[in-house]
């Protein structure tokens, strides 16, 4: 089954991720886009941080 997903949708997904270490300091990163993402950056000529 074949399912259509918005650009949009698809972008929204990329979220900032945090993580605890030793329940003091947060350390953020940014994730890895998936294949649909990279494809819709792609197509912006957008490049997204890789840390």
């Amino acid at each position: 089954m074949w399912i259509a997903v918005s650009p949009m949708a698809t972008l929204g997904r990329l979220t900032l991720l945090q993580y605890k270490i030793d329940g003091k300091a947060t350390v953020s990163r940014p994730p890895k886009p998936d294949q649909h993402q990279q494809g819709v950056l792609d197509a912006l000529k957008v490049s997204f941080p890789a840390k």
